[in-house]
């Protein structure tokens, strides 16, 4: 037996998604949604269909998020005496945009940089200035400014942005000595519906 719900969610400062019920973000969706059925039984190896259906309110502008959970229902007439039931729960993430009215900006640029011979830190400053979630990934290179050889390269996590949300996330390079001469820290990043970004920082040693 599993109960159906919508919740809706919003981003904690590590990135990580915190769940709540509907109004819990500025940014949710669940008070326009419903769920059919909200309970539903199913055997071993059954599979069950339910419908998810959505009324955007006609003043929406950007985008908005929210979750549809299902979870199990214990059957308290087959427990046991002793017997903790187990609830597993999963969801589906939704995304709504508005189309016409949803704006997808990313801004990225450097934000200073810290040179040893052993380690090279690059610090960014990200900041959604779009109406709609962000989650921009890319890569990291190290290059010989004089040759265009690359040195070191690195996929970058995904950082996450709410409409307003700024982020100072770092790019560390530390996996071999530098020797004399001058660098390069080039950085590409890419997020859905927005133009990719390059950052480049030079450096001399």
């Amino acid at each position: 037996q599993l109960a159906l719900s919508v919740e809706e969610w919003t981003l904690q400062a590590d990135g990580a998604k915190a769940f709540g019920l509907p109004g819990l973000s500025p940014f949710g969706c669940g008070a326009w949604m419903s769920v059919e059925p909200q309970t539903l039984s199913l055997g071993p190896n059954e599979k069950g269909q339910i419908t998810v259906m959505m009324q955007t309110p006609t003043e929406s502008v950007g985008g908005h998020q929210a979750v549809v959970f299902a979870q199990n229902m214990p059957i308290l007439s087959q427990q046991k005496d002793g017997q903790v039931p187990v609830l597993g729960k999963v969801g589906a993430i939704v995304f709504q945009e508005t189309v016409g009215a949803t704006t997808v900006k990313l801004v990225a640029k450097g934000d200073g940089l810290d040179v040893e011979t052993h380690k090279q830190t690059l610090h960014l400053e990200l900041k959604n200035e779009g109406n709609t979630y962000v989650a921009a990934t890319g890569y990291a290179m190290l290059l010989r400014d004089d040759t265009g050889s690359v040195l070191d390269r690195q996929n970058l996590p995904t950082w996450a942005l709410m409409p307003g949300d700024l982020k100072k996330p770092t790019v560390v390079f530390d996996k071999q000595p530098l020797g004399p001469g001058k660098y390069l820290i080039l950085v590409s990043l890419e997020s859905e519906g927005a133009d990719p970004l390059v950052i480049e920082e030079g450096f001399t040693l």
